[in-house]
């Protein structure tokens, strides 16, 4: 009887320990996939950010053309029949 009890104590240690090695392992998939969305998210933010420099970067250089271009165009002082509008 007590080789059994001894064997029925093993097999629920066997048991514990592969649910407990199931569990580690979904806990272990679940860091590394929050890791790998963590590591997206900050190269999407990277490119957004570069994006928004470089539309910085063309909407200032727009102006400075447009000033060369057409002195006081920003302010509506170019605009024909003398009405001034404000064109941002």
């Amino acid at each position: 009887m007590h080789s059994v009890i001894k064997e029925a104590e093993a097999a629920g240690a066997k048991e514990a320990g592969a649910t407990a090695t199931e569990e580690a392992a979904q806990v272990s998939y679940s860091v590394q996939k929050a890791a790998l969305e963590m590591q997206q998210s900050k190269a999407e933010a990277a490119v957004l950010e570069e994006h928004q420099r470089d539309l910085q970067e063309s909407k200032e250089a727009l102006k400075k053309e447009l000033l060369g271009i057409i002195p006081g165009a920003l302010k509506g002082e170019a605009l024909e029949g003398g009405e001034e509008k404000d064109v941002r």
